[in-house]
């Protein structure tokens, strides 16, 4: 196979994750995944004055469809428009999650996007 035609990083761990199922993941991992998201809602929510642009941009840029909401206010805006502005909300105060092996905290832009998403389709915890 070229070079060329070999999945991207992307594409592998989006392929793992959509041959993943809830059963799949270990006890330890859900737990994990629960305190991280408590974690990042309550410093959303904390961030709430710090964080206005991103809120007022995805307000004017991204307000229809009307599918998921605002963190800030509870406003509804477009999946990508909630998907950014929560995003944001969520890094507002810089006290993102920490994967210590690897010194990197994506919690603040994949879980912003999760949200979004999961309010969307309508999707519940698992």
């Amino acid at each position: 196979m070229p070079m060329d035609d070999a999945p991207s990083a992307v594409e592998r761990i989006g392929a793992l994750v959509a041959r993943t199922g809830f059963a799949d993941i270990p006890e330890r991992a859900v737990a994990r995944a629960k305190v991280s998201l408590a974690h990042n809602l309550v410093v959303a929510l904390a961030g709430r004055e710090r964080e206005t642009v991103a809120h007022r941009m995805a307000r004017a840029f991204w307000p229809v469809p009307e599918q998921a909401s605002l963190l800030h206010d509870g406003a509804r805006v477009s999946v990508e428009g909630a998907a950014f502005a929560n995003g944001a909300l969520f890094h507002a105060r810089s006290q993102d999650d920490t994967q210590a092996a690897t010194t990197s905290h994506p919690g603040a832009p994949v879980m912003g996007a999760a949200l979004a998403v999961a309010e969307l389709t309508g999707a519940r915890g698992a």
